[in-house]
């Protein structure tokens, strides 16, 4: 066994002054036309940020997956109890790979690739070296140790195994052991392989390997006289699908945060936002009929959608309710939480305020016949519409759990979303607007 680093608790002083002293000022590079803004920005070590998700790693388990995930070389003979576990930075990519080499069929290929809204054109036929590897393993000591392919030649000989021990989640322990570590990978850009690298920190939790990409990329731009930055903070499959923007005016001012695809006003117009692949690019577009297209941020009007309710029913959302308090909940028959915010709130908040001033629709992933039974036997009065065949709302609003709650205004804005609503929340808006009204 080579010699190992020990990782050291970090405590919430040190978190502080990291957040005071580790982040750098954006560079300020971009090019500006009609309708577009084109910024590029810069790759960070990250500042320890709660905008980071925290990613389950996959273990080898006889699944679909299985088929995805490379083979490892050089796991060392002398750790016992070995596991490896696998997350990907560009799961697209690897998926096209696992297809184009024949251990992933026509047929799964494409259903994963339409469900996530992909095609080939963003891929390299070639394979990418693209994954995330960590093993883990007890040496002879009894101690527990890991260690990761750091320079992604899918062979762990060469790299150096670190003591660790088992964490509980960081928010809830100022002790978690937390130490990023640099990793080179491969991403396909610009129609070539690159090289390039970030940071990632892991821990076990409740037997799980977690990851947590800890970087950010920077940048800033100016708009009538004013100077904004922006950091921009992968998701769970890097920059590609769902990132996360940070936008000030001016540096160290407060923030607000947006998602790909969201809107930000800037003068009179609206910008749609968004970025390359690898986070060093930041788009700007503006577009003219953003408040018809809508968004699913706070303050603008919801994406509209034509949908059949399980009654047979036509609906325009949401112009065809306008005038009213909307929650839109998108649920499932399956999912236990929904379920218990139904019976625990909806009902009784909706024989409340049902009707003239306050609708609920619900977008329900579930079949027809499926729903039937559920809502019956709970007397739902309200508008249930199932998308659980196409998922074509589902796919409008790009739904990744359940629930997702939206509440809406009278004047059709969003005013509240997510967690705000969740657990009844939602009640205490409407009877401060229902009461309001009585006085």
């Amino acid at each position: 066994m080579r010699k190992t680093k020990k990782l050291y608790p970090i405590s919430s002083v040190t978190i502080l002054m990291i957040l005071m002293i580790g982040c750098e000022k954006p560079i300020k590079t971009y090019t500006k036309s009609d309708n577009l803004i084109e910024i590029d920005a810069v790759r960070q070590k990250s500042c320890i940020n709660d905008l980071h998700p925290y990613i389950g790693m996959a273990t080898k388990k006889g699944l679909f997956w299985d088929k995805v995930y490379p083979n490892i070389e050089g796991i060392p003979d002398s750790l016992n109890d070995v596991k490896l576990y696998f997350a990907w930075i560009d799961n697209i990519q690897a998926l096209y790979q696992a297809y184009k080499t024949g251990v992933v069929d026509r047929k799964d290929f494409l259903d994963y690739y339409h469900a996530w809204g992909s095609d080939t054109t963003e891929c390299s036929p070639d394979y990418v070296k693209t994954f995330v590897i960590v093993a883990t393993g007890i040496g002879r000591n009894g101690q527990q140790y890991y260690f990761f392919d750091s320079n992604n030649d899918l062979n762990l000989s060469d790299e150096i195994p670190y003591e660790t021990t088992r964490s509980t989640y960081f928010f809830k322990n100022p002790n978690f052991e937390y130490q990023p570590h640099k990793i080179i990978y491969e991403k396909y850009i610009d129609k070539s392989i690159q090289k390039d690298s970030t940071w990632i920190a892991f821990f076990e939790y409740n037997d799980m390997m977690m990851i947590q990409f800890c970087e950010h990329t920077s940048a800033s731009f100016r708009f009538d006289s004013l100077d904004y930055s922006i950091l921009t903070y992968p998701s769970e499959t890097g920059y590609r699908d769902n990132p996360t923007f940070s936008i000030s005016k001016g540096f160290n001012k407060k923030s607000k945060v947006y998602y790909k695809g969201e809107y930000i006003k800037l003068g009179d117009s609206y910008y749609q936002i968004s970025c390359r692949m690898d986070g060093l690019k930041i788009y700007l577009t503006k577009d003219a009929d953003a408040l018809s297209k809508g968004s699913t941020q706070i303050g603008m009007p919801p994406p509209k959608f034509k949908a059949k309710t399980l009654s047979g029913d036509s609906i325009n959302f949401p112009s065809g309710l306008k005038g009213k308090y909307i929650l839109l909940d998108f649920w499932s028959i399956n999912c236990a939480p929904c379920i218990q915010e139904i019976k625990e709130y909806y009902i009784d908040i909706y024989k409340r305020y049902g009707g003239t001033e306050f609708e609920i629709v619900g977008i329900a992933d579930n079949l027809p016949d499926d729903l039937a039974k559920f809502i019956r036997s709970n007397n739902i009065k309200w508008i249930i519409i199932p998308d659980g065949e196409q998922k074509s709302i589902q796919k409008i609003y790009r739904i990744n759990h359940y629930p997702t709650l939206y509440l809406i205004s009278p004047e059709g804005n969003i005013i509240a979303k997510e967690n705000e609503l969740r657990a009844g929340q939602f009640v205490s808006f409407l009877d401060k607007h229902f009461n309001k009204n009585q006085k």
